[in-house]
């Protein structure tokens, strides 16, 4: 999901010297790509909408785990001339 146009910061030129937990980089071509680990949510089988919750419960059961665990992410895309964020859930 696109979150906002971030272009009044665009023209940053800076990059870091070094990788940090969290920050991911990574240029493509003239592309800059910055992925943001923002944490993890854990849900129960309430969440799985249309599956009954015996059968939600099962698919957790076999997976050996009382919760459903979602990675929240957030990623920048820059450009020569634009910056964009996006924000996901997985």
């Amino acid at each position: 999901m696109k979150i906002e146009n971030l272009g009044a910061i665009a023209g940053m030129t800076m990059r870091p010297m070094q990788q940090i937990p969290g920050v991911y980089h990574r240029r493509l071509g003239d592309i800059d790509i910055v992925a943001l680990r923002d944490g993890l949510l854990s849900r129960d089988h309430t969440m799985m909408r249309g599956v009954p919750a015996d059968e939600a419960q099962r698919h957790l059961a076999e997976a050996f785990r009382d919760a459903f665990v979602l990675s929240v992410n957030a990623f920048l895309v820059a450009t020569k001339d634009r910056m964009e964020a996006w924000q996901q859930v997985l």
